[in-house]
């Protein structure tokens, strides 16, 4: 048996990592490294980074994770909730201008590069805490342009109801951007509705009917959309649902690894077969009525 000492003496320690832990104290950068002894992992060591000085590889990593951190809205800072409503805005806007470049995107990758890019002469972490930070609007939105991106409508009326427009940007297959307008519909009145009854508006319509918390129905064509009526899911139930199948098939596949397809192989593919099964049927349905006919009389 070999002592432990023995063991560390041997070991070796894996490359070290950077990661971003928000509630981590007294820093949220954290460098990690792993102590192995043939593959084994003896330990795993963590230490805070308060500084990074003129060193300037671990400076640029250690920048990239706090501006990603600041785009996520994880990291503590006041900044992050000071912008957040202007971001909200630019990206309202955004999408309400079909994705033409008058106002920028303003994704997470487009945040956290600003943010990274703010933090060029940060070197310490009280350097990071005492960085202003705002987001200048000037440099985001031209006054004109969101003047005239909001006075584009918020509703429109369909048979007396007042149907909100929700704005939004796609992507052709060729990667060029467009924007579209979904009406949020009631159910009734999409099933009741044609094709020449719908408004007319500046960009492509799309469509969308809501079910609560089971999720929405969402189509590009109101041919779609009343096809979609008719099944027993919405789209969110379908992607759960996809979810659970690619689960089940990925705990079947670890199962059957090694062993006889006619053992308890089979009995997983059996398994499987239940979520198809459970498509085909639709969601359960609640029993109407009393007591059935062959319990009446018992008590």
């Amino acid at each position: 048996q070999l002592s432990l000492d023995l063991i560390r003496q041997f070991a070796r320690r894996g490359a070290s990592e950077l990661v971003f832990e928000a509630t981590r104290k007294p820093s949220p950068i954290v460098r990690r490294q792993r102590v192995e002894y043939f593959g084994f992992e003896l330990s795993r060591e963590s230490e805070p980074v308060l500084a990074w000085g003129d060193d300037l590889a671990l400076g640029a990593r250690v920048r990239a994770l706090l501006g990603d951190g600041l785009a996520r809205s994880e990291a503590r800072h006041v900044a992050v909730p000071r912008n957040q409503p202007l971001i909200e805005e630019i990206r309202a806007l955004w999408r309400r201008s079909g994705g033409d470049g008058t106002v920028p995107r303003l994704g997470h990758s487009e945040l956290a590069a600003w943010y990274t890019a703010q933090l060029a002469d940060v070197d310490d972490l009280d350097a990071f805490r005492r960085a202003r930070l705002q987001l200048p609007r000037e440099h985001f939105i031209d006054d004109a342009v969101a003047e005239r991106l909001r006075a584009l409508p918020r509703t429109v009326e369909i048979h007396g109801t007042e149907v909100t427009i929700d704005y939004d940007v796609e992507t052709t297959d060729e990667g060029a951007s467009f924007g579209v307008a979904r009406l949020r519909l009631p159910e009734k009145l999409a099933r009741s509705l044609w094709d020449d009854e719908l408004p007319t508006l500046d960009r492509p319509l799309r469509f969308m009917v809501t079910r609560g918390q089971r999720g929405a129905i969402r189509a590009a064509t109101l041919a779609e959309l009343l096809e979609k009526l008719e099944l027993p899911y919405t789209d969110d139930e379908l992607e759960r649902l996809r979810r659970e199948e690619a689960s089940r098939h990925a705990a079947a596949a670890a199962r059957v690894d090694g062993r006889d397809r006619g053992g308890r192989g089979a009995h997983a593919d059996r398994e499987l077969s239940r979520t198809e099964q459970a498509f085909e049927r639709g969601p359960p349905r609640k029993r109407r009525g009393g007591r059935p006919p062959w319990k009446k009389g018992r008590r």
